[in-house]
């Protein structure tokens, strides 16, 4: 599903700090595809409660089983 890839897009951008480049790669865009994305999401996640509610919990588990 596209929203979800675009969360995992976003998750990965925050959490691992790479180019959109490399982000890109991972997921066979490029960057100007990921670069808007990110803008799309960073939008999304502001206006959209149930969706910063989701990407929050994402989150909390990830940092949770890091070591």
């Amino acid at each position: 599903m596209k929203g979800d890839r675009d969360l995992l897009v976003y998750l990965v951008w925050k959490t691992c700090m790479l180019p959109n480049a490399e982000i890109g790669r991972l997921f066979g865009m490029s960057y100007s595809a990921i670069s808007h994305i990110l803008s799309s999401m960073r939008t999304r996640i502001k206006e959209e409660p149930d969706l910063q509610a989701k990407y929050d919990l994402i989150l909390f588990t990830v940092q949770d089983v890091t070591p």
